[in-house]
């Protein structure tokens, strides 16, 4: 028998808001965890660009005002990690930890569509690990490994002709509720996460390939037999939900408002009326029933901040971090006394998503060739000490060794998509294109409050009226993104996703499958991702996913890739084990939610 000892694997992506974009995972909408199932969604501001490593800040919390680009492969992604890294004996006991967030509630369900907003998802893995990162825990280089406060063995083989998982779950581990960690959990899990339409997920993933989940000596020991091989496997139980999610109603409504941390796990636990729905706050405070790591801090306090309105609290000590991804965070920021910033990179893919429900595949087709990308880029990044040349993937950073420009590319852009459009019977009408009768239009959502963002939304749709779509600007509140893109009633958006993982496979179904998509796709490439996930070998399968992404950016457009962009994260001095994180996010790693702290 050929056993697999299963290390490195895809964690849920979840949506996310681009940093300024918002007030807002999946995608993490962010990984995802996002579901925005494997990426989180973040909404244009909101989300911190991710292939971009800023080396240094012109002025007091910065260093030499030097530019750096972006980092491409080959590069040594431990220079990345700006944490002011302490080990835990040199960090006072005790401790309030002020964050702001751009997303928080009303759902505080990760894995429901409404809830895996990108701050959403990270608010909620500080008190239920279970539910962001399952069964694993990642490191900076974003290698997997199972989470020995959850899973002290998972393996993989070929039994009988059949793939067989191996998993022995820790038996100390149970829900708050004294609930065990055991069969019953993994066979929820399965319930849940093969029935997107069921409990309004995002993606089914691997879930269905599973045939039988069965005790394999006792209640923690659980053998897991697949209909047939399936990879990367160990996406599997990235998530594990407590067996009353499995309750429709209670999946849909019963976290809504109700952070109830009985039915989680984590190193927090929600702090007796610590959500404060009138003044959008979570306060959680040390688990006692928690038997990993035991945290540095008495409590974490998240709080939900538009842009503008955080890098005052900040600046007025009533916040102990903020991502200053803008300029006017970070010129607003850089001398404010005690403080520094902590300048990597965040792992992110922004640009324009344009929903199919609402927008034709002529129009979207033709605004993903007619786009000037270059100057969208430029206009975001303005002022900021950071370039980067234009990124063309989704589900890899430029960093990867697997990584493809997969964005179609034109000499002449406005040519280009002219061509599209009148193929698919659109004739020009003076200034904008018809087609029966039927003026090309497009909104643009906006959800931030920045005006770098703000700008950036108004030079989009010059651009678009350029190529001679219609375009007004729909101002939302970030408050809104996880309820406008659940209920699919955006057009054409500033928001991103999280790539909390090298290996594309998830993502790749998540963004280009039609059960996934709203149909936008074809029998071809849904073929295409079937095979996809029966590549053992991981170089080959991500090549894959790269030529399954250029042929549907080519064929559907859904996606206008523009920046990943640095990830600089202001930070009181004195805060340890926080920043700028790479793969390492606690939303991914429960135990480095245990480890910050503030030095003595």
């Amino acid at each position: 028998m050929n056993t697999i000892k299963v290390y490195q694997t895809p964690l849920p992506r979840a949506v996310a808001l681009d940093c300024a974009f918002v007030g807002d995972r999946k995608n993490t909408l962010m990984k995802a965890h996002s579901t925005l199932n494997r990426r989180t969604l973040f909404a244009g501001g909101a989300a911190l660009g991710t292939a971009g490593m800023l080396a240094a800040c012109s002025g007091k919390n910065g260093g030499s005002g030097s530019t750096q680009a972006a980092a491409t492969a080959g590069a040594n992604i431990a220079d990345l990690v700006k944490i002011n890294k302490q080990d835990v004996s040199a960090l006072k006991s005790g401790g309030k930890l002020r964050l702001a967030v751009t997303s928080l509630g009303p759902n505080f369900n990760p894995l429901h569509t409404q809830g895996a907003v990108g701050d959403n998802a990270r608010a909620i893995s500080s008190y239920n690990s279970l539910l962001t990162s399952g069964l694993w825990q990642q490191d900076y280089e974003g290698k997997t490994s199972p989470n020995p406060d959850f899973c002290t063995e998972f393996t993989s083989a070929m039994e009988n002709g059949k793939q067989v998982l191996h998993i022995t779950l820790n038996e100390k581990a149970k829900f708050n509720d004294g609930t065990p960690l055991d069969i019953e959990a993994l066979r929820a899990t399965h319930k849940v996460l093969s029935d997107n339409k069921t409990y309004q997920i995002q993606s089914t993933g691997l879930y269905p390939n599973i045939e039988s989940i069965e005790e394999d000596g006792s209640a923690t020991r659980v053998k897991v037999t697949m209909s047939k091989p399936s990879y990367p496997i160990a996406s599997l139980f990235s998530y594990v939900v407590h067996p009353k999610m499995t309750d429709t109603d209670f999946f849909a409504n019963g976290l809504v408002d109700k952070p109830n941390s009985d039915y989680a796990a984590g190193p927090f636990k929600v702090a007796k009326g610590g959500w404060n729905s009138t003044e959008k706050t979570l306060t959680v405070t040390r688990n006692d029933n928690w038997w990993g790591e035991k945290p540095v801090l008495e409590s974490i306090t998240f709080r939900l901040l538009d842009t503008p309105a955080q890098r005052s609290a900040f600046a007025n000590g009533e916040l102990d971090a903020v991502n200053a991804n803008v300029v006017s965070v970070y010129k607003e920021l850089e001398n404010v006394k005690n403080a520094e910033f902590r300048q990597g990179q965040r792992l992110f893919a922004g640009g324009v998503v344009m929903n199919p429900v609402k927008v034709d595949t002529p129009l979207r087709r033709a605004i993903m060739v007619g786009l000037d990308r270059k100057a969208l880029s430029d206009t975001r990044f303005k002022g900021l000490p950071f370039n980067e040349a234009l990124p063309g993937s989704r589900i890899h950073m430029p960093f990867s060794e697997y990584y493809a420009d997969s964005m179609p590319q034109a000499a002449d852009r406005k040519a280009a998509a002219a061509k599209i459009l009148e193929e698919a019977g659109y004739a020009k009408n003076s200034d904008f294109y018809e087609k029966d009768g039927k003026r090309a239009k497009v909104v643009v959502n906006n959800f931030s409050e920045d005006n770098t963002i703000k700008s950036l939304a108004r030079f989009l749709s010059q651009q678009l009226r350029d190529l001679g779509i219609e375009s007004d600007i729909d101002q939302q509140p970030a408050s809104n993104l996880g309820k406008v893109m659940s209920a699919k009633e955006h057009e054409l958006s500033f928001i991103g996703y999280s790539v909390n993982s090298d290996d594309g496979t998830e993502g790749t179904k998540q963004f280009y499958s039609r059960e996934d998509n709203d149909g936008a796709g074809s029998e071809e490439i849904d073929a295409m991702i079937e095979e996809l996930f029966s590549i053992e070998d991981a170089k080959e399968r991500n090549l894959k996913c790269n030529e399954i992404e250029k042929k549907h950016m080519e064929e559907f457009a859904t996606s206008s890739i523009f920046y990943n962009g640095p990830q600089i994260v202001c930070c009181q001095k004195n805060l340890a084990n926080y920043g700028a994180f790479l793969f390492d996010e606690p939303q991914y790693n429960p135990s480095a939610w245990s480890r910050i702290g503030f030095t003595n």
